[in-house]
């Protein structure tokens, strides 16, 4: 399992912002807000997105499009349009399917911390922390 960060979560900040915060907080992977990608390519191609991801060493996990997408009537084509767009993104800048989250390097896609659940945070400057008991 690779843990990565939802572009939701800062829903005023930009993609850059994103993925800069990504990165410093020692994330590997974003999952994209598809509407924050949308926003980057009125001023940037495709190139320079994937781009954006490779030179700040991050995998983009999934595109975000559950704001648009879904049941919505005679609006269908247009949902059909979108989807078809994300798609196109989404292979311009590489997806779980191809990439195995940035190369995963363990031999399946199990959990990779044993059979206990274990509560724990690992930060950004590699301390672990741990809940006291009772948590």
């Amino acid at each position: 399992m690779l843990l990565g960060f939802h572009g939701a979560t800062t829903m005023t900040s930009d993609l850059e912002t994103d993925v800069r915060v990504s990165r410093e907080a020692g994330y590997r992977g974003l999952e994209v807000w598809a509407e924050k990608v949308d926003t980057y390519l009125r001023s940037h191609t495709l190139a320079e997105l994937r781009a954006l991801f490779v030179d700040n060493g991050l995998v983009p996990l999934s595109l975000n499009a559950l704001v648009f997408v879904g049941f919505r009537g005679e609006e269908y084509p247009q949902v059909q349009q979108r989807c078809k767009a994300l798609c196109e993104i989404a292979e311009a800048i590489g997806d779980y399917q191809r990439t195995g989250f940035g190369g995963w390097p363990w031999p399946d896609d199990g959990p990779v911390h044993g059979a206990e659940p274990v509560r724990f945070a690992r930060h950004a400057d590699g301390r672990i922390e741990r809940p006291g008991p009772g948590r």
